[in-house]
């Protein structure tokens, strides 16, 4: 039910946000790569992943996924 949750909750982002996610959680890849990658600072991936992950997170237990 959680993989289906989260699943739904990536459609709603950015096509950014979702490559981010993608490959940082579901790639594996570090955060370095995923800037060489997507030609954007490394700090910026951070950031991003951070607030993205704190809104799919709040979405989540919104809907008392988690």
């Amino acid at each position: 039910m959680l993989a289906i949750a989260v699943a739904g909750e990536l459609d709603s982002l950015s096509l950014l946000q979702r490559q981010m996610v993608s490959l940082r959680f579901y790639v594996d890849l570090p955060v370095s790569t995923i800037a060489e990658l997507l030609e954007i600072p490394e700090g910026t991936v951070k950031s991003r992943l951070h607030s993205t992950v704190a809104a799919l997170r709040r979405r989540l237990q919104e809907k008392e996924v988690i």
